[in-house]
């Protein structure tokens, strides 16, 4: 049947949701106010999901939407993606405000759709499982740091961090078009998987070095990439290596660019 499922609960307690099914061509829209929310399992047919936490950590489970976008949300609390969250042309969004934001199963999103992965104010993010938009674009932008070690595949990986990437556990991408910065603190290491040509547009490490592994096979270009206090290390095995624009390592830092197996420079 058509219409909208909306389900708003201010009970001040842990809540869990076993099962939301929508067969129609309605939305599906749960809010708790009262504290952590687990949900288990929601499928919608025809419309857009929206799960919200706004006092406490977010838990989900399988969530589905065929035809429309699924935003998942939290305050105060970590939003952790356990089960497997899918759409069949629709973007998905995973936003903590003060909090982390924990990827444990895969992300897949349909058709020409984007995925976004944020922190407001503090939180860091941690990719585990594996992040597909292979028709458009995932963007992880981190109040805090950016860690693997799940795969993200898209045309465009775009990584913004306030504190390192991928120190803790390298990040692993494929991507056609690449771009990552630590604005404030930390490295950036990077393992570059795509078997095509990447181009990688800017990298930048505000007050750390720069690693980035690319071991797919094809021709990596980079254009801008900077170390502002720190080394430069580009590797790419079995294939070309290409210096489209300035690399520049600041204070004592050094640059090393490097092919493995085959390859040209």
């Amino acid at each position: 049947a058509a219409g909208n499922v909306a389900i708003n609960s201010a009970l001040p307690r842990p809540v869990t949701v076993a099962a939301i099914t929508h067969s129609g061509a309605g939305n599906i829209a749960l809010i708790h106010t009262g504290g952590p929310l687990t949900v288990d399992s929601v499928s919608a047919a025809g419309g857009t999901v929206t799960i919200n936490a706004t006092a406490g950590p977010l838990t989900t489970g399988a969530i589905n939407s065929v035809n429309g976008a699924v935003t998942l949300s939290s305050t105060g609390g970590a939003l952790t993606a356990e089960g497997p969250v899918t759409t069949g042309a629709g973007a998905i969004a995973l936003t903590a405000t003060s909090a982390d934001v924990n990827v444990i199963g895969a992300l897949t999103a349909g058709g020409v759709s984007n995925i976004t992965l944020t922190t407001i104010t503090a939180g860091n993010i941690t990719v585990a499982g594996v992040v597909t938009a292979a028709g458009d674009t995932v963007t992880v932008d981190s109040a805090g740091t950016v860690d693997g070690p799940g795969l993200i595949t898209a045309g465009t990986v775009a990584l913004t961090a306030t504190g390192a990437i991928g120190e803790n556990e390298r990040v692993r991408t494929s991507a056609g078009s690449l771009s990552a910065s630590s604005t404030a603190a930390g490295n950036v290491l990077i393992d570059s998987t795509s078997p095509a040509a990447v181009t990688v547009t800017t990298l930048n490490a505000a007050a750390g070095s720069i690693d980035l592994d690319h071991s797919g096979g094809g021709l990596i270009t980079f254009n801008t990439v900077t170390a502002t206090a720190g080394s430069i290390d580009l590797t790419a095995s079995g294939g070309g290596l290409t210096v489209g624009g300035a690399i520049t390592a600041g204070g004592t830092g050094s640059v090393s660019l490097a092919t493995l197996l085959a390859g040209d420079i």
